[in-house]
């Protein structure tokens, strides 16, 4: 840590415990990656195409993008073009050997958020809203639970007290990885018996064990914010977290070894839990009652039966990493 003015800045040294997913917006369409293996080869398409009008391949190219011609874009490239060259056109490669161990390819890919120059990377603005997410649940969790009726009320008038108070958290984005940090998960719903269940959705992660180096900066100007205060709301809000899904979930069969202890929960595919904090501000049977009801308006008639079966939502989201099951986003943060 140093300090510049009235501000203290930390080095934050984030590791990955489990996949993480942070979603560009962008997907992979099927006809833009091949398999080798163990590994997947994101095509460079402006490549392809400039390497197909070169060599009067244009006709050929729209029979493989219009037809079954060609099984896929590697086989079509294999009939034209030399290993070298076919190298030559891959913007990168990740490892993907879970997601097919399920069968046949994804027909799309959701890629992670990257650099220009193809690298991952973490936004600052991920780490930041999972941080405010930790704040309020803390201080809800510190405070006595109100009522079904004030739930609302009070989380958006906790949400606009860190609207403000989060201006004195800066968080730069992560220094990028190497795309060999990738992994490709299949998610999978995992449901109060710990029985899972695969779902046609594959994503581009940050691989486990992995560090991403940040820069946070604490405004201490108005001795709003501290250190203590990110690490006390951390530790609070996880143990919270851990409690919550042990009581109510049970872990799958192969299931690996993972806590959510003092860690951050980050990413997409983390789920409800992880994104609320119903739970935190109301006891169990109200928190129960708001969530069903929200999730039955959202989702119509998948949970009908939440609140006699007394949890809501009924399923956790996992994935699958060297053949184990693993919950996405858990991330181990620490300050120098």
């Amino acid at each position: 840590m140093y300090k510049y003015a009235s501000s203290e800045v930390y080095s934050v040294t984030l590791t990955t415990k489990t996949p993480v997913f942070i979603g560009s917006g962008s997907t992979i369409g099927k006809k833009e990656f091949f398999v080798d293996r163990n590994k997947i080869h994101v095509l460079d398409m402006d490549a392809v195409m400039k390497a197909v009008f070169q060599n009067g391949l244009i006709n050929d190219f729209q029979n493989l993008m219009l037809s079954n011609n060609y099984s896929s874009t590697h086989e079509f490239l294999k009939s034209f073009f030399t290993d070298t060259e076919i190298k030559e056109m891959i913007r990168y490669s990740c490892q993907c050997a879970d997601v097919f161990s399920y069968g046949k390819p994804p027909t799309e890919i959701q890629q992670f958020w990257h650099t220009p120059d193809n690298h991952p990377y973490i936004p600052g603005s991920s780490v930041k809203g999972a941080i405010r997410t930790c704040l309020i649940g803390a201080e809800l969790l510190d405070e006595q639970p109100v009522k079904y009726s004030e739930i609302t009320d009070r989380i958006h008038k906790l949400e606009n007290k860190y609207n403000n108070i989060m201006r004195y958290l800066s968080v730069s984005d992560s220094e990028p990885l190497a795309p060999t940090d990738l992994t490709l998960c299949k998610k999978c719903d995992v449901n109060t018996l710990g029985t899972a269940k695969p779902l046609n959705l594959v994503r581009e992660c940050i691989a486990p064990g992995k560090k991403l180096k940040f820069k946070i900066t604490i405004d201490c100007s108005d001795n709003v914010l501290t250190l203590k205060t990110l690490q006390y709301a951390i530790k609070r809000f996880s143990e919270f977290y851990t409690d919550m899904t042990k009581n109510c979930y049970d872990l799958p069969d192969n299931c690996g070894v993972f806590t959510y202890d003092n860690n951050l929960i980050l990413g997409g595919g983390c789920g409800y839990l992880s994104k609320t904090v119903v739970y935190e501000a109301a006891e169990y049977d109200e928190a129960l009652e708001f969530t069903a009801n929200f999730m039955m308006d959202k989702f119509k008639n998948k949970h009908n039966h939440d609140i006699e079966d007394g949890v809501s939502p009924h399923t956790l989201k996992y994935t699958k990493y060297s053949g184990l099951f693993y919950p996405f986003g858990i991330c181990s943060p620490e300050f120098k």
